[in-house]
């Protein structure tokens, strides 16, 4: 049971629309959110229930809108890194992540929020995605007003960071052991 089982109802239960959806191209669940929902990749990819997909980099990319909810599920902790199935390149491995978190909040509405998760535990650079502890998070979210938790395998249950940030990622079975759930609030009262 990979981290989807609890990503995915947590970034749809939480959708306020108009919706962007940044790495669209395997995000089938985006057929649940009400719509307006909007996607963004890098790789040529639309959905029947996209009103827009957008072939672009969330780093550089302008938006004629802006959105009252962005998420970027699974997707933050591979930008900048190489990944032939995503067909990118390695060409910013310190700060893409920070640059694509920084497009998200960029192309969310004030008062309107971006929802991203990623893997947690032992800090590691995987060649194609990151994983992030306490201090790396901090890293990429500052200057936010971000609120977080932290789910663990098996039963996905919240947990202290501090009990999932030795955790491995399960190369064997292709999924993290531990995700961190991040609200960033774009200006205005903090929404958990």
């Amino acid at each position: 049971m990979s981290e989807r089982v609890v990503e995915v109802p947590w970034a749809v239960s939480r959708a306020v629309p108009p919706t962007l959806d940044v790495g669209h191209a395997e995000s089938s669940y985006l057929c649940d959110l009400r719509g307006p929902v909007d996607g963004i990749d890098p790789r040529p990819a639309a959905l029947p229930c996209l009103r827009r997909a957008h072939r672009g980099d969330i780093r550089s990319f302008e938006f004629g809108e802006r959105y009252q909810t962005v998420l970027a599920i699974s997707t933050i902790e591979h930008v900048g890194l190489e990944y032939a199935r995503y067909g990118t390149v390695r060409d910013d491995p310190e700060c893409g992540d920070r640059r694509a978190l920084e497009g998200c909040v960029r192309a969310c509405e004030s008062g309107g929020r971006v929802l991203v998760s990623v893997p947690f535990g032992r800090p590691a650079d995987y060649g194609w995605f990151r994983q992030y502890d306490r201090e790396r998070l901090l890293k990429l979210t500052e200057g936010f007003d971000v609120a977080y938790q932290v789910h663990v395998a098996p039963g996905w249950d919240v947990a202290e960071p501090s009990e999932a940030e030795m955790l491995l990622y399960d190369e064997d079975g292709g999924s993290a052991r531990a995700v961190a759930l991040m609200t960033i609030q774009k200006g205005g009262e903090r929404c958990d």
